[in-house]
């Protein structure tokens, strides 16, 4: 059974913070960008970017890159916060929270994340909820639009519907101050009924 991390778990938790670190990824030489893995492109990188991890807000903004095997964000000031990666195959579930009152317009991800030294199978499994906010919000659709597309080049084989085709959401809920409605947005993402948007 997957536990999440939301309110109460902060990234100085030292839990957490283990548990971010293979999630942590290189940068070249001028500490700028990523080091790519063979055969990864980057499809589309944005400047502004707040990142979320559960509950905390990393303390400075970043660059994004949408590749065609991760999410990755590099931070501003390298003194503040780390870099961090999500691997596209980790992520099983992404979505669009539009802007509305009281919050910014996000990219929302749940990311699971393997345990090494689990007790059992049932918890062998941790989910990370991710926000991604970019400053230049009128770019928000564009973003999600090529993470759907990166997405659909890593098909998770047993997740995917009856058509083949990844199904990309859009949704007003708000994701930063209530964990409660993300909760109910994972029950809709995974309710067949629901209607999804079109990433083309």
């Amino acid at each position: 059974m997957a536990a999440a991390a939301r309110e109460g778990e902060s990234l100085n938790d030292g839990s957490l913070s283990a548990k971010l670190e293979a999630l942590t990824v290189s940068l070249d030489s001028d500490g700028e960008g990523l080091i790519l893995k063979p055969g990864e492109d980057v499809l589309r990188s944005e400047d502004s970017v707040t990142l979320n991890i559960g509950a905390e807000t990393l303390p400075c903004a970043g660059k994004l890159f949408l590749t065609s095997q991760r999410v990755a964000w590099v931070p501003r000031d390298k003194q503040a916060a780390r870099p961090y990666a999500f691997d596209l195959l980790s992520v099983v579930i992404h979505a669009q929270s539009n802007a509305g009152e009281g919050q910014k317009g996000a990219i929302y991800l749940q990311v699971e994340l393997k345990l090494e030294e689990a007790s059992s199978p049932d918890e062998d499994i941790e989910t990370l909820e991710v926000l991604l906010s970019p400053e230049n919000e009128s770019c928000l659709g564009e973003l999600f639009n090529t993470l759907c597309d990166c997405v659909a080049m890593n098909p998770d084989l047993e997740e995917s519907d009856d058509s083949g085709e990844e199904r990309c959401i859009e949704t007003t809920v708000n994701l930063q101050q209530d964990s409660g409605e993300a909760n109910e947005l994972s029950e809709k993402l995974r309710d067949e009924d629901h209607r999804f948007a079109d990433a083309e």
